[in-house]
């Protein structure tokens, strides 16, 4: 089985970088992007008792957020845990009275029991929003200072961190909703860099561990890409259609089915695509006209429109024209006579002018950098 030279190793290797964080970067937006129904609040038992999912968001706002999807990517909750609902009973009116101190009681004995043990990690602070909009949602503004006063009772010691991490996840999920169309407006990598600039601006080196599930899901995604890329790049067995199939089949399952949006909006997976050793190897052994045939045909599977292709093609066309003359170039190079074991600068500036006219002075700085561009691999649909 044939082996990739480390000189092509490198240009794929930094593609499948960018492949991994264009896997992420999608993914990601996709669940806070894909809309669900909004979760309404359901009265449960007697009159005047209110039962509210940890997963409903119920407020307003919230519940924009959560029709659009924005639910699995703000939501915050401590792993492994179990989401039972809040028993949230009618505020009794009046302040200061047994009533109220019973109400207030009754929900930071919940509070505290579902969360004594963990309420130091910020995903579990973060998620405490979905009471405060229920209290909110069932009495209004004073369901606000409800909810400050249950806080402050369940966690005395830690209630103004806890508000404030509250505070900076309700800033969060409104500059979501309202920042909706830019967002959308943005390539995937702009988006997950401004996603994460928000976070950082609002919630500091805590982002990392509120968002440590998205974290380690992406790296789990990124080391499942890599195994694809890996076992593809050397599969000189199958053959090239084979190949595209099992790269669009395994992205499209990792990503639901949102890859062929994700091909079109950027050239990473067809650069990746035509990097790989194995699908050179086709390429390199056919003629030059069937060559770039298969190449649009491949183009054309993965869903590049035909004014696309057609483009491409013609990009194609004036790089194998700078291909065969540096390739001319450089057999002439090394048929010149030597002086100390190295070619006559001026013979070396002649050829150049003969085969690169305007460009020989690039070629020459390249050259005393010790880079010469046509001993890189030639890589087909790429270069």
């Amino acid at each position: 089985m044939k082996r990739k030279s480390p000189a092509s190793f490198l240009p794929l290797s930094l593609l499948l970088v960018a492949l991994l964080i264009l896997v992420g970067a999608w993914s990601g937006w996709a669940r806070l992007y894909r809309a669900e129904p909004a979760a309404e609040p359901a009265a449960r038992g007697t009159i005047g008792e209110l039962s509210v999912s940890d997963g409903a968001m119920t407020d307003g706002r919230a519940g924009q957020a959560k029709g659009l999807g924005l639910d699995d990517g703000s939501r915050i909750h401590a792993s492994g845990e179990s989401h039972p609902q809040w028993t949230i009973n009618d505020a009794p009116a009046g302040d200061g009275n047994a009533a109220i101190e019973a109400f207030l009681d009754q929900l930071a004995l919940q509070v505290l029991e579902r969360h004594g043990a963990t309420i130091a990690d910020k995903r579990v602070q973060a998620g405490l929003l979905e009471l405060r909009q229920s209290l909110v949602s069932r009495f209004g503004a004073r369901g606000l200072a409800l909810f400050e006063q249950v806080i402050a009772r369940a966690f005395p010691d830690r209630a103004a961190e806890i508000l404030a991490t509250v505070a900076a996840m309700a800033t969060w999920e409104d500059w979501l909703v309202e920042n909706r169309l830019s967002l959308d407006a943005l390539t995937p990598l702009e988006r997950n860099g401004l996603l994460w600039q928000k976070r950082r601006e609002l919630f500091g080196a805590d982002a990392e561990a509120i968002w440590a599930d998205e974290r380690l899901a992406l790296a789990a995604r990124q080391k499942a890409v890599r195994e694809v890329l890996d076992t593809l790049d050397q599969s000189f067995d199958t053959s090239i259609d084979e190949k595209l199939h099992q790269l669009q089949t395994s992205l499209s399952e990792m990503q639901g089915g949102l890859v062929e949006g994700m091909v079109l909006e950027n050239s990473v997976v067809a650069q990746v695509f035509f990097g790989f050793e194995s699908v050179q190897q086709t390429l390199r052994e056919l003629p030059s006209e069937q060559r770039q045939a298969e190449i649009n045909r491949i183009r054309r599977q993965m869903g590049y429109g035909e004014e696309q292709i057609e483009r491409l093609a013609l990009r194609d066309a004036v790089r194998n024209a700078r291909w065969e003359n540096g390739l001319a170039y450089m057999e002439a190079r090394r048929s010149l006579p030597l002086v100390n074991g190295v070619p006559r600068e001026e013979d070396l500036e002649r050829l150049r002018r003969d085969y690169f006219a305007h460009e020989a002075r690039t070629i020459a700085l390249e050259e005393q950098d010790g880079f010469f561009r046509f001993e890189r691999p030639r890589v087909h649909g790429r270069n």
